[in-house]
């Protein structure tokens, strides 16, 4: 990845590949789904919190559509840069050099969308 737009595409065919396992296994996939929205609400932890969580496990676990995806939704929930960097220093700890090659992607994700914020802020 190497433009703005490249996170923002690798994004979208995720949802648009998830949402073709939804439409053949909906059952399934919507359990799933409903799971994950009370996962992931506020509770004990705030949503932002799960949120980071989500962002240092797929850094750990070496998902790239997971660590755009996480990144873009920390964003959403609030999360500044700088609780985005930690967390990757927390899976670069728990996770080691394979964790950290998987920051380059969480860095250019963050920058597509950190302008992509401030240009919306901007509108507003």
């Amino acid at each position: 990845m190497n433009s703005d737009s490249e996170a923002e595409e690798l994004f979208q065919r995720a949802i648009q590949r998830f949402r073709e396992l939804q439409r053949e296994r909906p059952q399934e996939i919507g359990a799933f789904v409903e799971y994950l929205k009370h996962a992931r609400a506020d509770g004990a932890l705030s949503a932002k919190t799960k949120e980071l969580m989500s962002l240092a496990i797929s850094l750990a676990t070496h998902c790239i559509p997971c660590v755009i995806w996480h990144t873009r939704m920390s964003l959403k929930r609030g999360a500044s840069r700088n609780e985005i960097l930690e967390t990757a220093l927390v899976a670069i700890g728990m996770g080691g050099g394979l964790a950290y090659t998987q920051t380059m992607y969480l860095l250019e994700a963050l920058e597509a969308w950190e302008k992509a914020l401030e240009e919306d802020n901007a509108k507003a």
